[in-house]
């Protein structure tokens, strides 16, 4: 893990420093996806191309995205009155001008905002300000499978070690199903075909997909096909794009080692089962500066199958929008061993998940593996319908062993909730033998509070916790 943060903090210094004047670069528009109908953005004085995608909460929405050093000023109309608007993640402070219809604010750093208005979450607009693009790869290179400026209609890519699949700012690679494709599953849990992956890595190293351009899942049936899967590979790097509509499963890595996922972007509709990131038994992982408004778990760590434990990765500066499930944690699927994770500096901009076994932040176990030194560090959650935090030991459909597991050594420590209800932080052990065991609650503050008491909180906690410490 030192290694390759290392790495990328050099990389982003050399961005800051390169950084000396005021420059935007927007994307050429594509044809054959839906224009916003609701907004319109310029960045710089330069239009940003907006597009719009259903959602499961507030209707559809918008978004689009753009490159930038220095300063942007933005300058956002919406067809509808503005009474008021807000500018998510609330943690950085952006306040809008408003005159009439008009928005107005700046930025001065890559960063993934949210915009609504009149104290609603309907036809939200999502901006992804990106830093500029380094190391573009060319066309020509033999190990570079390129997608241009354009629509792209795929079913089906195999990566090798050594390849990078670009795709280039305003390309749209939209998946597909072709007539003759058999399915390699005769149903899913859902009792859908099941199909192969739309980009695929398996035994490989080196690999990398990228760029700003978007993968888009619109046209596939419910659960027919993952978007990326990388399995028993070293050194992955996704990197930059957008991701939309997931029929299923959106990023998963398999068993691999030396994972990075960087400024990855996701809008998906109201599918079931589409997770953001899925961790499956992996170890030296980065997942930083994403923004995931998934239809499920948005960032999780897992361990389903017989594979070594999974240890050793970092979260951090990401924006969730849970629409329905988890956010960040470890869930559910855990035959074997999970330990040294890290939820570091992300921004829960809304949670609607409605209790049972969802929640902002959390752990299940329902599978015989320890959960062991999970970090929630520098946590911002700006509400929450039900709960704030789950943790739990039993049985559930996802589990396949017939013991169970343990959590120990769980630390939520400086968590900030915003919201004015008070939401449930629920402890379950499952028998004096498989315990939460040493959990910590440090420097948490709900609607302005200081916590330090359990008396303060709306804590759901049976016998088998051991170690509860509030400070």
């Amino acid at each position: 893990m030192k290694r390759i943060l290392t790495l990328f903090f050099s990389v982003g210094v050399a961005l800051i420093l390169s950084a000396a004047e005021n420059t935007v670069i927007t994307y050429p528009e594509t044809e054959g996806m839906p224009i916003s109908k609701e907004w319109k953005l310029s960045a710089g004085g330069k239009n940003v191309i907006l597009y719009s995608v259903d959602t499961m909460n507030g209707k559809n929405a918008s978004f689009g995205s753009f490159d930038f050093t220095g300063r942007a000023e933005l300058e956002i109309r919406s067809t509808r009155p503005v009474k008021s608007a807000v500018i998510r993640p609330l943690s950085l402070g952006i306040k809008p001008q408003i005159e009439g219809n008009t928005i107005r604010f700046s930025v001065e750093q890559p960063c993934r905002l949210t915009l609504e208005i009149n104290d609603s979450i309907e036809s939200a607009l999502h901006i992804f300000a990106n830093p500029p693009e380094s190391d573009v790869p060319s066309p020509d290179d033999p190990n570079v499978i390129y997608f241009g400026p354009g629509l792209h209609k795929i079913a089906t890519l195999d990566l090798k070690s050594g390849q990078t699949l670009y795709l280039a700012p305003g390309a749209i690679v939209r998946a597909c199903i072709p007539p003759d494709e058999k399915n390699i599953e005769a149903k899913t849990y859902y009792g859908y075909k099941g199909y192969k992956e739309l980009v695929s890595a398996v035994k490989a190293e080196n690999v990398s997909v990228r760029g700003r351009g978007i993968l888009d899942m619109s046209d596939l049936p419910w659960h027919s096909r993952r978007t990326l899967w990388f399995l028993d590979s070293k050194k992955i790097l996704v990197e930059g794009i957008t991701m939309i509509n997931s029929a299923t499963w959106t990023i998963v890595a398999g068993n691999c080692e030396d994972v990075v996922i960087r400024n990855v972007k996701q809008i998906a509709s109201e599918d079931t089962s589409s997770d953001g990131v899925d961790l499956l038994h992996c170890r030296n992982v980065l997942v930083e500066d994403c923004f995931m408004r998934n239809d499920d778990d948005a960032i999780c760590v897992k361990t389903p199958w017989g594979s070594p434990p999974a240890r050793d990765i970092l979260v951090q500066r990401c924006v969730i929008w849970n629409e329905r499930a988890r956010g960040l944690g470890l869930i559910s699927e855990t035959r074997r061993d999970i330990e040294n994770v890290t939820f570091r500096d992300c921004d829960i901009i809304h949670d609607f998940s409605k209790g049972h076994d969802c929640a902002a932040l959390g752990i299940l176990v329902s599978d015989s593996g320890t959960m062991k030194n999970t970090l929630f560090e520098d946590i911002r959650i700006e509400d929450s319908t039900d709960t704030l935090g789950y943790f739990w030991i039993g049985s559930d459909v996802w589990g396949q062993d017939d013991q169970r597991g343990r959590i120990h050594d769980t630390t939520l420590r400086n968590i900030t909730y915003l919201g004015t209800n008070t939401p449930k932080i629920k402890l379950s052990g499952y028998n004096a033998d498989h315990l939460i065991r040493n959990f910590t609650i440090e420097n948490l503050t709900m609607g302005g509070k200081k916590i330090t008491s359990p008396e303060m909180l709306r804590l759901e906690k049976n016998q088998f916790v051991e170690g509860l410490v509030i400070r």
